[in-house]
């Protein structure tokens, strides 16, 4: 059973990182790839957020911030198309704006809507546990 709760989330991580809708600017992400760190990403995030909630802070903005901006980077265009073919990680903008699509707390906090760039809606988000 676990086993295979686990496969359907990885393919569902993989299908999802692939469709499309996660360009760079450079190219589509490889989701086969970058799986398990896009799982690990998703599952930091979640037990983080988790920790905070229990110990009471409700303004959750400096959470979100504080994750986009551990993952600021800037790459040549070329430096950015080599690691779309050779890196495990999704580039630094997609694990800042894909992972916070993923949890509730970010369209509570941030009051996101349908009609806004960031949305996705609930039937497409991923969870991890």
């Amino acid at each position: 059973m676990i086993k295979s709760v686990i496969a359907i989330t990885c393919l569902v991580c993989v299908m999802f990182f692939a469709c499309g809708n996660t360009g760079s600017g450079y190219g589509n992400v490889n989701g086969h790839l970058t799986m398990t760190e896009n799982i690990s990403d998703a599952g930091g995030l979640s037990c983080a957020l988790e920790i905070v909630q229990k110990n009471g802070i409700a303004d959750l903005s400096e959470f979100f911030e504080g994750w986009a901006t551990i993952w600021r980077v800037m790459m040549t265009p070329e430096l950015e198309q080599l690691s779309l073919l050779i890196d495990t990680h999704a580039p630094g903008k997609l694990r800042t704006n894909v992972q916070v699509q993923l949890l509730d707390a970010f369209y509570d906090t941030y009051d996101v809507q349908e009609a806004d760039g960031m949305y996705l809606a609930p039937e497409k988000r991923i969870s991890v546990w």
